[in-house]
């Protein structure tokens, strides 16, 4: 009875508040996934209906705890006040969009404010879970990861659609619906495994690295697997001090192997074993081989768009929709983006191209909420990495550096709710270290 009135009068014990501040955010990015999950062994759609469920029972205990959390004056920082600031930016950009309703709630990417929201939540009461909490938090995010690469190997080379619908030929996507939103993923957790195992030479998150990159190769996605590369470098810069040379040039040697290895490997058994015919604009090594002869050809514009599936061609429309349309200050409203283009051939108009995502998250944040929001957002990505670069902490260096790929990719990807909850956690663990140093 007493603690149904702790509940009500946000008096709770903070032992209470943390197990439910953990528990509540490890549910939540679990069941995220359900709804592809069903579609996978099913073969039927239960996306849009599934996911307002999920976000409005989760929406409740995550708003209770930031409540609490404000109690006890343990929301705070400049990044706080910033991710505010872009909720309030985005919810004027909703009322004044073209479709209120969709803005709010989101279409069936699930990208409206409400969206925005949870991260809001997620990420601020990331910042005040205890060690123990980061690292259960941590695991579960390294076992969500390996779960997905074995879903991704049965969806690539498993004859018979058992547990996969195989919506994409012989390219993995796990349970992220999406073989770039997969990749995406597998970058994040390839960074973490890695970053960990340098840190704590710990068998395990080696075997985590190499799966979570077999998962990214099978994923066949240029832009994860461009940022991964990028990632690992400043990883290993990073990581330099920390060793003798011997055992660091070990580790260098010793992840270029495995690159190699499993790169090649996973080329042959395409190729050669499966005699896998994949079109070359859908694979890494023909994206590489595309932009080579870009070069060499003077065609790079436009292998670059080929290689892009087209994404230069459509960032150049989406600037002159925007200008066209006078988005520049507030957007057209999250999830409210439909651009149609003609296509022709032969001079006469064959069909239409419908988009409704940039393929940049940047530029679709100018398109869909105004120039501000995405200058507050890059500001706060600002202030999280100078405070991360700041601290000094291995620990934290890794969660940036998983960080860092996934910003570099987003040149190329879109947002998406599954993948794109772990960014915000690791971004609520970086910062909540920093603020009270829970984590050695």
């Amino acid at each position: 009875m007493r603690i149904i009135k702790d509940i009500f009068k946000f008096k709770l014990n903070m032992n209470y508040i943390n197990c439910i501040n953990k528990y509540t955010i490890i549910l939540f990015s679990i069941l995220l996934m359900l709804p592809n999950l069903l579609y996978e062994i099913f073969h039927i759609s239960f996306y849009t209906g599934l996911f307002d469920i999920i976000n409005l029972i989760f929406i409740f205990p995550l708003f209770y705890i930031f409540v609490n959390n404000l109690i006890k004056n343990k929301v705070k920082g400049i990044d706080t006040l910033l991710f505010s600031i872009l909720l309030i930016i985005t919810l004027i950009s909703s009322i004044h969009s073209f479709n209120p309703f969709i803005a709010i709630l989101g279409s069936f990417r699930k990208d409206g404010f409400i969206t925005l929201l949870l991260y809001f939540l997620v990420y601020v009461n990331s910042k005040t879970l205890d060690k123990k909490s980061v690292k259960d938090i941590i695991n579960i995010v390294l076992i969500i990861g390996f779960i997905n690469f074995i879903y991704a190997f049965i969806q690539s080379y498993l004859p018979i659609n058992i547990l996969s619908s195989k919506s994409f030929k012989h390219m993995g996507y796990g349970l992220m619906g999406n073989p770039n939103f997969y990749g995406t993923f597998m970058l994040m957790i390839s960074i973490l495994s890695l970053g960990l195992y340098l840190y704590k030479n710990k068998r395990i998150y080696f075997i985590s690295f190499i799966t979570s990159y077999i998962g990214l190769i099978l994923s066949s996605s240029s832009g994860p697997f461009i940022s991964f590369i990028i990632s690992m470098i400043i990883l290993f810069i990073s990581f330099k001090n920390k060793y003798s040379i011997f055992t660091y040039i070990k580790h260098i040697l010793t992840v270029v192997l495995l690159y190699v290895l499993v790169t090649t490997t996973v080329i042959f058994i395409n190729r050669d074993v499966y005699l896998i015919d994949i079109s070359d604009s859908y694979t890494i090594s023909g994206n590489i081989k595309q932009f080579k002869d870009g070069i060499f050809q003077n065609k790079l514009f436009e292998n670059l768009d080929m290689i892009s599936s087209g994404r230069l061609t459509l960032w150049k429309k989406t600037i002159k929709y925007i200008d066209n349309n006078n988005l520049l200050l507030l957007g057209c409203g999250p999830d409210n983006f439909n651009m149609y283009s003609v296509i022709e051939k032969e001079g006469k108009i064959v069909g239409f191209y419908h988009d409704d995502k940039a393929h940049n998250i940047y530029l679709n944040m100018v398109v869909e909420t105004g120039i501000f929001s995405l200058i507050i957002f890059l500001i706060w990505i600002f202030i999280y990495h100078k405070k991360i670069i700041k601290s000094k902490n291995i620990f934290l260096y890794i969660l940036l550096f998983a960080l860092i790929g996934y910003n570099i990719q987003g040149i190329f990807n879109i947002n998406v709710i599954y993948v794109m909850v772990y960014y915000y956690i690791f971004v609520g663990i970086g910062l909540g270290d920093l603020n009270e140093t829970r984590i050695n």
